[in-house]
């Protein structure tokens, strides 16, 4: 597992231990699923924890998470988890593709684009 953070924010104790809780949250969808767990997280520290506040949880999706195998996309805000699972492989979509998943899904375009990103690196 990689989790990799979508800016250079750096969150406090408390605020990593939200990450770790969101992280065992998308674990327990996954494990329900008998599904693949996924190789890639993304977090937006600005979920987690404002003016050094660590936050519970978030107006918008503030972690996702990725499996290649079964290329579904996993996110939570906190509170509520979701997944969604793709007809191609993330890595092969296309910038303007990346825009048409968010505004299909409400996932933020930004963390879509880091995941991507991430796994074409």
């Amino acid at each position: 597992m990689e989790i990799y953070y979508a800016s250079e924010d750096r969150l406090s104790e408390e605020a990593n231990a939200l990450v770790e809780f969101d992280v065992n949250s998308i674990r327990r969808v996954v494990a329900a699923e008998r599904g693949d767990e996924p190789e890639v997280w993304v977090v937006a520290p600005g979920g987690y924890q404002a003016d050094g506040h660590p936050l519970r949880d978030s107006e918008s999706i503030r972690l996702i998470a990725y499996s290649k195998h079964s290329r579904i996309v996993y996110a939570t805000d906190g509170c509520n988890s979701c997944r969604h699972i793709l007809n191609t492989p993330l890595e092969t979509n296309k910038d303007e593709e990346l825009i048409t998943l968010a505004e299909q899904t409400q996932m933020p375009q930004s963390l879509l684009q880091a995941l991507a990103r991430v796994i074409r690196s």
